[in-house]
């Protein structure tokens, strides 16, 4: 693991052990984020875990939801294509843009409906026509 990982994942320790404690959350603020050598945020680094409690945690926080990795993927689209249902509500729900793409040209109904990630494909669609 290298550096900036061992960073991450010490800020989703720290925020998740003081999630009720604003001042030491205030003091983190600025590394949430903060992007390891793939380009990923702890938000990314949540949703790739399967974290939706963390997930939830850091959209309180103000995580950025849109910010892209090198692969240009957003935490959305990982959860998408991953068929994370909760936690692509979660980002939905929240303000996760749902027409970004990715460095290939594809957004996250586009990775969710490749991955056959149906009740995913259906939730985006909806959402896309409101």
């Amino acid at each position: 693991m290298n550096a900036s990982n061992v960073k991450l994942i010490s800020v989703i320790i720290v925020i998740f052990i003081c999630a009720c404690s604003s001042s030491q959350i205030k003091e983190q603020q600025q590394d949430l984020n903060i992007q390891n050598s793939q380009g990923q945020t702890v938000l990314h680094l949540a949703v790739n875990k399967n974290l939706p409690d963390m997930v939830s945690i850091l959209i309180k926080k103000k995580a950025n939801l849109n910010i892209r990795d090198k692969q240009g993927l957003t935490p959305l689209m990982a959860a998408a294509k991953l068929g994370l249902t909760k936690i692509t509500f979660l980002l939905v729900d929240n303000g996760a843009a749902t027409n970004i793409k990715n460095t290939k040209g594809k957004t996250c109904l586009d990775l969710a409906g490749a991955n056959n990630h149906q009740k995913v494909v259906e939730y985006l669609e909806r959402k896309i026509r409101q």
